[in-house]
């Protein structure tokens, strides 16, 4: 995913700090990677150690990532920019341009994947006796797919369209099940309310959110 993509997705969570920075930075984004921590943080008025504490929300290991990423982010947009689809375009070249663009949208997810946490929740899926699936609305649906799927390879599977009978299905669930909690903001209320009853039950839980946003 892209840096640009992430400092924009997370600007509602930011602090005054970290808004004064994802300003900066989105302003700037040709001259932030030639900055250290140490530079970038006298120019918007704040610390160094802000600033990494702030790339390490964005779900870097640090600045320098962030910078490798952001340098990444202007090389795409200017080979990108050819892209735009055009009212003169003919259909082919609208074919084409639509094919770059979800290539790149793929490359981009492929950036966000955690490969330690992916490993982790194959596994607890490979080995648990059922799936729990918690979402509403739009997450519900995904949840419907993912059902579909998991019972094509014959697993068990639970998930229930009406959240009100959510709750009492997972009321049964155990340390040997694993639940799988979607919600894109992470703040969803309902699907939270499932998470904290997984972990009351000591139920292993997999959350498919925005970024490294935690459902509690």
């Amino acid at each position: 995913m892209s840096c640009i993509y992430k400092i924009r997705e997370g600007a509602s969570s930011y602090t005054d700090t970290e808004k004064k920075l994802a300003d900066y930075i989105l302003n700037h984004i040709d001259e932030v990677p030639l900055n250290s921590s140490q530079t970038l943080g006298e120019r918007v008025g704040v610390s160094a150690a802000a600033v990494i504490r702030f790339s390490k929300k964005l779900g870097y290991n640090g600045f320098t990532a962030l910078k490798v990423d952001l340098a990444k982010d202007r090389a795409a947009e200017i080979t990108n920019y050819d892209d735009m689809i055009q009212e003169q375009d003919s259909m082919d070249t609208v074919l084409k341009k639509a094919e770059n663009l979800n290539t790149m949208l793929q490359n981009q997810a492929y950036r966000l994947i955690n490969t330690a946490s992916l490993e982790k929740a194959v596994d607890l899926l490979l080995h648990c006796d059922t799936v729990y699936l918690f979402g509403v609305g739009g997450s519900g649906i995904v949840c419907m797919d993912f059902m579909q799927k998991l019972t094509r390879i014959n697993r068990r599977v639970v998930f229930q369209s009406d959240f009100h009978y959510q709750l009492p299905a997972a009321a049964h669930m155990t340390d040997r099940d694993a639940a799988i909690a979607v919600s894109y903001s992470g703040t969803t209320r309902e699907v939270n309310t499932a998470v904290q009853l997984a972990k009351e039950l000591g139920t292993p839980v997999i959350s498919i959110t925005q970024f490294k946003k935690v459902l509690w």
